[in-house]
């Protein structure tokens, strides 16, 4: 009889060594710098802490991407998604969907909550109540003073307010049933603590300063699920910072549907080592990651109010959001004598839409210049603005003896790109300008929305080049890039381009001053690399070299 009665024990071990309750974190692939949507590390430091350190029934696991076998998420109470926009969650919508009508937490940090405005339609606001929508919400780096809802479960254990500086995304696009969405984590933004605007402020950027802005929103959803968006993480370094990891964490065993402890859920500070643990790898140079120190962030410098580019933002309506559909009519016709003065310029020549599945990698492209004065060439971009290389390959202009100028020779009045930055004779990130295996060292290098203007010389009378995306842009994670763009070619500047709102104002702090690094005797710290302002401020193309 003994051994019928071990074995029952085994069993009773057995069931008692099963986690009631299995939160699953997607991470997102290699983005940004180093120290930038480390999205796998990050993701390892909560599950460590919420395994190893909280004493809580709990299972966490961390898979990269979407998983080949979707079957692993049915048993999750809950699944948080770091990654790059929908880069991971669009490659099962329908299964999300379906979990979520099942009754699963979903939970979306930082730029996973910036889905296309159908999807953020579709599934972000009944999943979690909200989403980033671009041309209504805004993004700039700030440093917030975190306050957690009164007496919610989120807010347990935190002493507040929690500084951090990150590129906290507000004015999201919420449920119309506004009551229906809870402020679980706030913070008011204003010009003194805004350390950089970038290509997504807009006019309700400048209208939500110095109000409340909501950072962490949560629902409970008809299905008995929970849904969570919080739009910090863009920063590695602040998974260090207690009170902003403590609010992840409440936040993710609140939307697992478990009790969150009275003293919040427990973890252990993170070291120095525990940031530098496994990180993206992002080039054999990258700088070590070290703990914030205390008041480190308000001593950034204010970034420079773009006060030019404000100015010609339209007037916010006072009518509550959600946003009209519809544009408003306007309130005279100045606008429209306006665009009726000043028509818009048309491209005097064009490429077709290149992608990266296109069979001709290399295109000619003639442009008539006869009379014209100024000469820029365009590059739009025709999809998410990710990936998006152009090389303008080999460009002459033909004057009206016959005779040609490298266009490369000239020396441009002005260039801009919404990542890195225009080269002659390399790729936008600096490295040799390669198509389909070939190397080029006649050309200029972009990246869409880019736009680079140049004053003609006497007697031109047509550009001649080649375009095509490079190869650095073609493929990611082994698979084609959703890289896509199209080149044009235009005599007078394009008054109303997309590209305009991406040209980065170079007077804009960009960077953190060297100074403020504290360093060991004997070293030095230097500018190694810097992010432009982007139009999409989340894709930007790393190169380790």
């Amino acid at each position: 009889m003994r051994t019928p009665t071990f074995l029952l024990a085994l069993l009773g071990l057995s069931a008692s060594a099963v986690a009631e309750h299995k939160i699953l974190f997607l991470a997102g692939s290699r983005s940004h710098g180093p120290g930038e949507h480390e999205f796998y590390a990050g993701c390892q430091i909560l599950a460590k802490a919420l395994n190893t350190q909280s004493g809580l029934d709990v299972k966490a696991e961390v898979l990269k991407g979407w998983p080949a076998d979707e079957s692993v998420l049915d048993s999750a109470s809950a699944i948080v998604i770091y990654a790059d926009g929908t880069s991971v969650v669009s490659k099962g919508w329908e299964k999300m969907d379906a979990l979520a009508k099942k009754g699963k937490g979903i939970m979306f940090m930082h730029y996973a909550v910036h889905p296309g405005a159908p999807e953020g339609e579709k599934y972000y606001r009944p999943w979690i109540g909200g989403a980033f929508e671009t041309g209504w919400s805004v993004n700039p780096h700030w440093v917030a003073d975190l306050q957690a809802m009164p007496n919610h479960p989120v807010s347990r254990g935190v002493s507040q307010p929690v500084e951090a500086m990150d590129e906290f995304y507000y004015n999201m696009r919420f449920r119309p049933e506004r009551s229906q969405v809870l402020d679980l984590v706030t913070a008011t933004p204003s010009r003194e603590r805004v350390k950089r605007y970038i290509n997504l402020w807009n006019e309700h950027g400048v209208a939500g300063l110095g109000k409340p802005q909501t950072l962490m929103w949560g629902v409970e959803r008809p299905d008995g699920g929970r849904g969570v968006g919080f739009t910090g993480g863009h920063y590695h370094r602040n998974w260090s910072v207690d009170g902003f990891r403590t609010l992840a964490l409440n936040a993710i065993v609140w939307t697992a549907g478990m009790e969150v402890p009275k003293e919040g859920v427990k973890s252990l500070p993170v070291s120095e080592d525990d940031l530098n643990a496994n990180l993206d790898d992002k080039g054999a140079n990258k700088p070590r990651l070290t703990v914030p120190a205390k008041g480190e962030f308000k001593s950034i410098p204010a970034a420079e109010i773009p006060t030019e580019r404000e100015a010609k933002f339209p007037a916010v309506s006072a009518s509550p959001q959600p946003a009209p559909k519809a544009a408003a009519a306007p309130t005279s016709s100045a606008p429209a004598a306006a665009a009726a003065s000043n028509p818009t310029p048309k491209p005097v020549a064009e490429s077709p839409v290149l992608n990266s599945t296109s069979k001709t990698r290399l295109v000619n492209l003639e442009a008539p210049l006869t009379g014209a004065k100024e000469l820029h060439l365009v590059v739009s971009s025709e999809g998410p603005i990710s990936c998006d290389w152009a090389n303008w390959i080999e460009p002459q202009l033909i004057k009206v003896d016959g005779s040609t100028v490298d266009l490369t020779t000239l020396q441009w009045t002005s260039a801009s790109a919404s990542s890195g930055k225009p080269q002659v004779g390399k790729s936008v990130m600096g490295s040799p300008l390669l198509i389909a295996g070939t190397t080029f060292t006649n050309g200029i290098g972009t990246h869409a929305e880019s736009i680079i203007s140049y004053s003609l010389p006497a007697g031109v009378v047509k550009l001649r080049t080649k375009v095509a995306i490079d190869d650095g842009g073609m493929i990611r994670s082994g698979q084609p890039s959703n890289a896509q763009v199209r080149f044009l070619v235009f005599t007078a500047k394009p008054a109303k381009a997309s590209v305009e709102t991406a040209q980065m104002d170079e007077n804009f702090p960009t960077e953190v001053p060297p100074g403020m690094f504290t360093l060991p005797e004997g070293l030095e710290a230097t500018l190694w690399a810097k992010s432009p302002m982007l139009h999409n401020p989340t894709n930007i193309d790393f190169d380790e070299k």
